[in-house]
């Protein structure tokens, strides 16, 4: 998957553009990718679900990353 497809969620302000570096300096990251981003947000609505399990930890966060990809192709079509 390549920056496009996967952009970053909050990226840097215009007034950062090209001074990544001066940026970086002062210990602060870009930010998370859009996928993870979706998949945050997918996992709070399967832990909100009354049948989640918890022993499954795991199989959520396949799912979440699942359904983070379906969105990231969705927003593509």
């Amino acid at each position: 998957m390549n920056e496009s497809e996967n952009p970053l969620a909050f990226p840097l302000v215009e007034q950062w553009a090209g001074r990544e570096e001066q940026f970086n300096a002062y210990g602060v990251s870009s930010g998370m990718t859009l996928r993870d981003y979706f998949a945050a947000k997918a996992l709070t609505g399967a832990l909100s679900m009354k049948y989640c399990s918890m022993s499954d930890a795991e199989g959520i966060a396949r799912w979440s990353y699942k359904m983070a990809d379906a969105m990231l192709e969705a927003r593509s079509a």
